[in-house]
């Protein structure tokens, strides 16, 4: 017997939750990245495949240390993402989308400084940009253009910048606030549950750290599905958003508003899915 094998393993330092959908490409480099990580062994990758129907839950195959959870259908990010949050055994959680590629030291540098002190709740490595924490004129021109307004820019030469919400970027959170939070809400469905996660850290005291000299490679971002259900869900989620902090009226006030746009649109459909509150977690298709 190898004396080797009878050491008892590690837990994982982090685990990489990957929400995969029709991305098999993406999914493929994002992959190959993680598994040049430093310290590959404290580093559990766990991809929830949410669905898809363009191969991508077949790409885990080639990955044998790689662990893989395959959807029926489209549960909306929200769900996945509790789903695989439940199984992870990291002490920590990244997450990642598909169409980011980590280097090698991008992890293990993300969770040194996120173990540096407590006051840290998250951190994130170079992005794009990131936003204020919006409010309901920033929501409708989000649901209505796909982009919140007034998107903050991070300088490339700094070390570390405190931030509120970087969409569409990486974030390494410790597994015991996302516990403490129970998890996503799941009044939320596709969108803004990434958001809510930044509004329990800000509201916990925690701080939210972009550190731009800790790089990635960002690739183009799929497209969001654009039918009635995906619109309608945008709008519940930030009427949901809003009524669990700001208050009971701003979010059917929110809503009313979305309606009645709908409707002066003569978009009957979509009328009918903001009155119904409907959202992406399965029960759509």
């Amino acid at each position: 017997m190898n004396p080797r094998s009878a050491e008892p393993q590690r837990p994982p330092r982090v685990t990489a939750l990957i929400v995969s959908r029709n991305c098999a490409s993406q999914l493929r480099r994002c992959l190959e990245a993680l598994e040049r990580s430093t310290d590959r062994d404290r580093l559990e990758i766990l991809v929830v495949d949410n669905g898809s129907h363009d191969g991508s839950a077949e790409v885990t195959a080639d990955f044998p240390d790689v662990q893989s959870l395959r959807l029926p259908k489209d549960f909306g990010v929200t769900k996945a993402s509790n789903i695989g949050m439940r199984t992870a055994k990291g002490d920590a959680i990244l997450f990642l989308p598909a169409y980011v590629e980590v280097d090698p030291d991008t992890i293990m540098r993300l969770a040194d400084r996120l173990e540096d002190s407590e006051a840290i709740g998250a951190v994130c490595p170079v992005l794009q940009r990131w936003y204020r924490l919006p409010d309901a004129e920033a929501f409708r021109h989000a649901c209505q253009s796909g982009a919140l307004t007034d998107p903050q820019q991070v300088p490339a030469n700094a070390a570390e910048v405190a931030i509120d919400y970087p969409p569409g970027a990486p974030v390494l959170t410790r597994k015991l606030f996302l516990r403490g939070m129970n998890y996503f809400d799941e009044r939320y469905g596709d969108y803004w549950s990434d958001l809510e996660l930044c509004w329990q850290l800000r509201n916990a005291g925690k701080t939210i750290l972009c550190l731009p000299q800790v790089t990635v490679r960002y690739g183009q971002a799929p497209a969001r599905e654009n039918d009635t259900v995906h619109r309608a869900d945008c709008t519940v989620g930030a009427a949901a958003y809003l009524g669990k902090h700001v208050g009971s009226g701003a979010a059917l006030k929110f809503r009313f508003r979305a309606a009645l746009g709908a409707l002066f649109r003569a978009q009957l459909s979509l009328v009918s899915a903001l009155v119904s509150g409907q959202k992406v977690d399965g029960s759509h298709i």
